[in-house]
C-alpha cells in the first residue's frame, strides 16, 4: 500500500492476493489478514463476492484503504 493514493467516487472492486484469512466482515468495513499485515477496508455496501485460496475479491462503494497500525504502546 506504498503506493496507494486513495479511492473515491462510485462503486469499486478490488483483489486482494495472498490473503491469509477474513477477520472482521461488515457492511461498512472488511479486515484481511495477509501476508505485508492487517488491511482495512472502509466504505458502504461492502460485499465479498469471491473467495479462493489465495484471493478475495472485494466490492462495494470503497472510500479508504490502509494497513492497522501495529505500533506497540
Amino acid at each position: 500500500l506504498a503506493n496507494y493514493k486513495g479511492i473515491k467516487g462510485r462503486t469499486n472492486k478490488k483483489i486482494i492476493e495472498n490473503y491469509m484469512g477474513v477477520i472482521e466482515y461488515e457492511e461498512y468495513l472488511v479486515k484481511i489478514n495477509s501476508s505485508i499485515g492487517i488491511i482495512i477496508i472502509e466504505g458502504n455496501k461492502m460485499n465479498l463476492n469471491q473467495i479462493n485460496e489465495n484471493d478475495v475479491l472485494i466490492s462495494g462503494a470503497i472510500s479508504k484503504i490502509y494497513l492497522e497500525s501495529t505500533e506497540e504502546e
